[in-house]
């Protein structure tokens, strides 16, 4: 789905997808220039940058985690230049900074900082609410404020959704000072993930209250690498305060709730809701920002296509958006069956639910699972392709059996009527009359009149009716019982 911005490349792009009565889209914006021209060039020189590293030393922080904690921090302040200025801080219990001020970026003081940070042993609990009271009281509004940690809070207010809640608070309370200036700026705020374990809503409430960004260094995202493209979007000249707005199309639920930063040459997305109306719908997004201190503000238009034939990923990706959003506003009775209701529709797992794993439909019907899991479009593809391969092949093997059995019965009747003209001469019956009609054998004649009429007949000479009776022959004589009549006495 493309979205045309003047006489440009089309950069916008809106993916629809439709399941069932719900509409779902995904939006990939990127930032426009000055002028309202998309360009993605980067920018060698800028402002010197004044970069305050907060960097988690508590017991949550086993070895692995420390030594890339170490790594990363080597990497952004090798990456610096002369005029840059730093300053680096461990909290656990307490908050310990590396030094009083903000110091330059020579070898020096680098050396310094990471001596600092490799003499502190991971003891103790996380005070974050104290440490980033410690960040506020030295952080000015042109700080890029970089936690580096898993974000688990340890102190008698655990709950992550109220530490992000108290943070949001006493950062906002610093604008609305009455002695700030009426052009005061919140410090941007990142949070980096240094393992496979962390709290991703405490991280994601940094990240998002600051307008900076949240990354994690796992498998092949390396330190260096994530050092890097953090510098490349704090350096590079992006938008801040992004506002998206939709015109002709009713949208609801649309994630991010509050957009990050923005650099150029970075791609954000956003998941939504849209209202199918049963036909094609147009309509058009505006984007406001402000980018080098002044307001930037472009419209493109949008179309959403009547398509429910792939793009399943969609559906899923807005769901995990929307239950990180419902994760971050507590932990009532109604939050939670929200939470297990989308988890189980569209089997994510979450604090409230699990995945179960059981090997085969006997253990399901042991411990009393119902099996609900659907499979995605191509795996239900090519279930239905070898569930209609397995048919045609079952019905090729019943029809070879019904003629193998047809042709068993056809050569056993065969060749006992072959056998029928050395047995005796009661097994034989004539009409009496001179005719060419070739004789039967009895019992062969009168089974097959009973497959073609469903019974013998023959007139009794005396009673009022025929009586139905089975009659008894020798194992050599008789054929498949069959069924005669008899004159009733």
């Amino acid at each position: 789905m493309v979205c045309e911005v003047g006489q440009r490349e089309n950069d916008v792009i809106v993916i629809p997808h439709r399941r069932g009565e719900d509409g779902y889209f995904l939006m990939q914006l990127m930032p426009p220039g000055g002028q309202g021209d998309w360009q993605r060039e980067l920018i060698a020189d800028g402002e010197p940058l004044e970069l305050l590293l907060l960097c988690d030393t508590s017991g949550s922080m086993d070895q692995t985690m420390r030594e890339t904690q170490a790594q990363f921090v080597a990497s952004l302040l090798q990456s610096l230049g002369e005029r840059d200025r730093f300053n680096l801080a461990a909290c656990d219990v307490d908050t310990v900074w590396s030094f009083d001020n903000f110091v330059t970026a020579n070898e020096a003081n680098e050396s310094q900082a990471r001596d600092f940070l490799a003499n502190r042993i991971s003891l103790g609990w996380t005070n974050l609410d104290q440490a980033f009271d410690a960040v506020m009281a030295k952080a000015t509004d042109k700080t890029q404020v970089i936690y580096i940690g898993d974000g688990i809070v340890a102190t008698s207010a655990c709950d992550p959704v109220d530490f992000v809640a108290r943070l949001k608070q006493r950062i906002e309370s610093r604008v609305a000072k009455p002695d700030a200036p009426a052009d005061a700026q919140l410090p941007a705020f990142h949070s980096i993930s240094v393992g496979s374990t962390y709290e991703s809503v405490v991280l994601k409430g940094i990240a998002a209250i600051g307008g900076g960004s949240m990354r994690q260094i796992s498998g092949e995202v390396t330190p260096q690498q994530t050092a890097l493209e953090l510098l490349s979007e704090i350096t590079q000249p992006g938008l801040r305060d992004v506002q998206v707005e939709f015109r002709g199309v009713q949208v609801a639920a649309v994630y991010p709730e509050t957009l990050p930063n923005i650099a150029a040459g970075t791609q954000q997305i956003l998941v939504g809701r849209y209202l199918p109306q049963g036909q094609d719908q147009r309509g058009e997004v505006v984007v406001t920002a402000t980018k080098n201190g002044e307001p930037v503000k472009y419209v493109a238009r949008i179309e959403l296509a009547e398509a429910d034939a792939g793009n399943s990923f969609i559906p899923r990706l807005w769901a995990r958006a929307h239950l990180d959003s419902l994760l971050q506003q507590g932990s009532s009775q109604r939050i939670q069956e929200e939470i297990i209701g989308l988890s189980e529709e569209f089997h994510i797992i979450t604090p409230y639910t699990s995945l179960l794993v059981l090997e085969s439909d006997a253990d399901r019907e042991r411990f009393g699972v119902q099996r609900r899991f659907e499979m995605r479009d191509g795996e239900r593809f090519f279930a239905e392709g070898r569930d209609n391969a397995n048919y045609e092949l079952q019905q090729q093997q019943m029809r070879q059996a019904g003629n193998w059995r047809m042709d068993c019965v056809g050569r056993f009747w065969r060749s006992w009527s072959a056998s029928a003209e050395t047995r005796p001469h009661s097994n034989w019956r004539s009409s009496g009359r001179t005719s060419s009609r070739r004789r039967q054998p009895l019992g062969l004649r009168r089974w097959w009149i009973k497959r073609r009429y469903g019974r013998t007949r023959r007139r009794g000479r005396s009673g009022s009716g025929p009586v139905l009776q089975r009659r008894r022959r020798s194992a050599y004589q008789r054929p498949p019982t069959v069924w005669i009549q008899r004159p009733r006495r």
